[in-house]
Order: structure tokens, then C-alpha cells, then sequence
């Protein structure tokens, strides 16, 4: 039979103060807020303008107003609360993916070249209705430069979620906390 006598009488006092930790995790959770939005921004496949990252995948990075939209707000972490999400409208799209219909023209212009990515139709001067392969397409001097649609459906590229790698480093984050308070 083994048994275990404990006469540290600081121990009430440590586990009250572990307790506590664990209750408001701010300094875990703002912790994992910073390692979440570098994990997410580096997930991003840096790729060239006009290509698109492989259904589910991240979605590609083509400027950096999309990656600096990925944030966290640590404002209620003392409560257990942490926001992890984007301020960028495209996000819930990128995210869930759907289906994009034009709101005050009757067709969306798709961009097809590299002139005209990132770019509106009305960003140049001399467009006009072209044909393609039984698409209308925008162009100028023979060259085309957007294709019209009616809607454009977004296949989902989900990266806004926690990972399971996220988690681990939550439970490394809230170890190293109370191991720092045990020690005390």
C-alpha cells in the first residue's frame, strides 16, 4: 500500500490561483489568437493573379487587404471569449463558398487577363461587346478582357476554422500558464 502525506500548506493557496487561470485564460487565449492568424495568413497559397487556390484549400492571396483582414479580438479573453474571423466582406464567401449575382447590372464581368484583374469594366476606356465560344466578353482592340456571366458560383475554401493543431497549442498555452503558476 502506498500513501501520501502532503504538508505543504501553500498548496489550497496554488490550486486556487491554477483555478483562477483556467476560469480567465486571457494571457492562453490572446496567445493563441497570434498563432491562429499566422497559421490562417500563412496558409494562403501566394499565387499568381487569376488563379485560383484548389476547391477547399485556402483561398489565394492576389492582394494584402484580404490578409490583413484575418484578426482576432482578445477584448473578452479575461471572460474566456476570443473572435477569430475576417473583416473583409469576402470572407463568409471564401469561407462556406456560394453563388455571386450581379445587384445593379445585369451581368457580373469576370476578368480574363491580367490587364484587367483586379479591375472593373469601367476602369477602362473603348470596351465593347465581343464574342467567345458563345460567351458575350468585354474587350477593347480585339483583345478580351472580361467574360460576362450571370452569376459565378464559389466553391467553399475553408480557412477560418481552428485546426486541430490549434487546439494543441491552446492545451501547450494553458500548461505553460499554470506550470508558471505552480512553480510560484
Amino acid at each position: 500500500m502506498i500513501q501520501f502525506k502532503v504538508e505543504d500548506a501553500h498548496i489550497p493557496d496554488r490550486l486556487r490561483r491554477m483555478a483562477q487561470k483556467i476560469t480567465h485564460p486571457r494571457r492562453p487565449l490572446v496567445d493563441l489568437g497570434g498563432h491562429w492568424q499566422r497559421r490562417v495568413k500563412m496558409s494562403m497559397p501566394h499565387l499568381p493573379l487569376g488563379r485560383a487556390a484548389a476547391p477547399g484549400k485556402p483561398p489565394a492571396v492576389h492582394d494584402s487587404e484580404y490578409v490583413h483582414s484575418v484578426i482576432y479580438e482578445s477584448s473578452r479573453a479575461d471572460q474566456g471569449e476570443l473572435g477569430l474571423g475576417s473583416s473583409s466582406i469576402r470572407a463568409r464567401l471564401l469561407q462556406k463558398g456560394g453563388t455571386v449575382r450581379p445587384k445593379r447590372a445585369k451581368m457580373l464581368a469576370i476578368p480574363i487577363a491580367a490587364e484587367s484583374y483586379g479591375k472593373r469594366p469601367r476602369d477602362f476606356s473603348g470596351l465593347a461587346i465581343m464574342g467567345s465560344g458563345g460567351r458575350a466578353v468585354l474587350g477593347r482592340d480585339g483583345v478580351p478582357l472580361f467574360v460576362l456571366v450571370r452569376s459565378a458560383t464559389i466553391k467553399p475554401h475553408p480557412h477560418l476554422g481552428m485546426t486541430e493543431d490549434d487546439w494543441d497549442y491552446l492545451g501547450g498555452a494553458l500548461k505553460k500558464e499554470l506550470d508558471g503558476e505552480w512553480e510560484r
